[in-house]
């Protein structure tokens, strides 16, 4: 079991703390049924068991991406555990239709182009201010300095790529940044102005970010997946915010009586 277990924390692709709370999750599910998953019937009543613990949300979270990542890597067919939806919080976010108005709302290039890049990469406005011409990458890419200042490659599609050419077409002056001394102040009135022309009433900059998790989500993709877009290092931080795991819609996975 030990060696199948670190063959699958090897072969895996995954940040080293997601494989050490792999780890942990499925240590604790050997202790307790004696071999790795083998179903997803066993894996529910294991999560039924942690979630009687009394754990943390996000511990249960993990847990249960942890035995779907190990079931799918196995070929397990993983249907039950899929029917559990994780049901959202409600961190403030727009609808992709609100998106296209705060787009429309925006008055210049400039807050054109942010508002594409920071709901596009998922990124913090810190981040796309500090973004020099030479961390531009055409084939999707800037790199940014996260939070920490941690440095690394930030993923972009075409979509985002397209509003920064736009932007880099008119731009003037040689300053090395995009978006040359503009601070975060200048861009937090540009964006709640083209949220006031768009008619979006509670608005903050820092929305387009949580609006790429949740709609990411609603497309199919995994936390852990989110988490890469978003520059989290540790998949609790995406769990945490977004998810409320001991919380399931049972009305969507448990029959109804039938005497």
């Amino acid at each position: 079991m030990t060696a199948r277990l670190n063959e699958f924390l090897t072969k895996i692709r995954a940040a080293e703390n997601t494989k050490r709370a792999y780890k942990n999750t499925l240590t604790q599910f050997v202790r307790k049924y004696g071999h790795l998953p083998q179903s997803s019937e066993e894996s529910q009543d294991f999560i039924a068991y942690r979630e009687s613990l009394d754990l943390k949300p996000a511990t249960i979270g993990l847990d249960v991406a942890a035995l779907l990542r190990y079931l799918k890597w196995e070929g397990i067919p993983t249907n039950r555990m899929e029917r559990l939806p994780v049901i959202l919080k409600t961190p403030e976010y727009l609808n992709k239709d609100e998106i296209k108005r705060l787009l429309a709302g925006c008055e210049s290039l400039v807050s054109e182009s942010m508002v594409a890049l920071l709901y596009d990469a998922g990124a913090r406005i810190s981040e796309i201010l500090n973004v020099r011409t030479v961390d531009i990458d055409w084939n999707g890419f800037l790199f940014v300095t996260r939070k920490g200042g941690r440095q690394e490659w930030a993923n972009v599609s075409e979509w985002g790529m397209g509003y920064l050419a736009k932007w880099m077409e008119v731009r003037k002056g040689k300053h090395p940044k995009v978006y040359g001394y503009r601070t975060y102040i200048d861009m937090y009135h540009l964006l709640k102005n083209a949220a006031r022309v768009a008619g979006i009433g509670k608005f903050t900059p820092h929305m387009l970010r949580h609006s790429r998790a949740v709609h990411l989500r609603q497309e199919g993709l995994s936390w852990e997946e989110i988490g890469y877009q978003l520059g989290h290092t540790n998949p609790t931080i995406t769990v945490k915010y977004y998810t409320r795991p001991d919380q399931y819609d049972l009305k969507k996975v448990v029959p109804p009586v039938s005497l």
